[in-house]
């Protein structure tokens, strides 16, 4: 009786050793993939914060771009009116309008028309900047859902978890 309360002991004892060491590897994976989604939220808060300073800066260039273009817009308004004014008094004048005056007249009246369409295309280039900052995050955000979905399907077909990986690079160009 003693020799099977010994090795039913011993028996137990192998048992739970065995269970200690299972619970150590379950320790010890739950430790890497802790430690590995530290690492994942840590890079994507400095992604988020990077993302931030680039948007803040973005929004104060275009704030300024915006502020610049209203002045020249203010100014090509003015410009305008002083033109159709001069055109209007050559022509309420009575005065007979020389070929050169006319001339002069026109090539304004171009310029300035010209500038308008200028600064319509400056107009809209902030609105061009504004999409191109919000596709590049919506793009950052499509990869990384995409990577962290491979990841699961993969750990979920694998049976085990095998750390996502740690570095996305994205490259996105713009208009230059």
């Amino acid at each position: 009786a003693v020799v099977s309360t010994q090795s039913t002991g011993e028996r137990q004892l192998e048992e739970n050793a065995k269970k200690a060491q299972v619970a150590e590897e379950e320790k010890k994976k739950l430790q890497r993939t802790a430690t590995q989604a530290q690492l994942n939220l840590e890079e994507v808060a400095a992604s988020r914060e990077q993302t931030q300073k680039e948007l803040e800066l973005t929004s104060t260039t275009l704030e300024m771009e915006k502020r610049e273009r209203q002045k020249l817009e203010k100014r090509l308004r003015l410009a305008e009116d002083s033109l159709k004014r001069l055109d209007g008094a050559l022509r309420d004048s009575g005065l007979k309008v020389s070929l050169e005056i006319e001339a002069d007249v026109t090539t304004l009246k171009s310029f300035f028309e010209d500038a308008a369409a200028e600064a319509e295309i400056q107009a809209k280039k902030h609105l061009l900047m504004e999409e191109a900052v919000r596709a590049k995050k919506n793009y950052e955000r499509a990869v990384y859902r995409k990577n962290e979905d491979m990841f699961q399907a993969r750990a979920s077909a694998n049976g085990n978890a095998s750390p996502p990986p740690t570095e996305i690079v994205v490259a996105v160009t713009g208009p230059e």
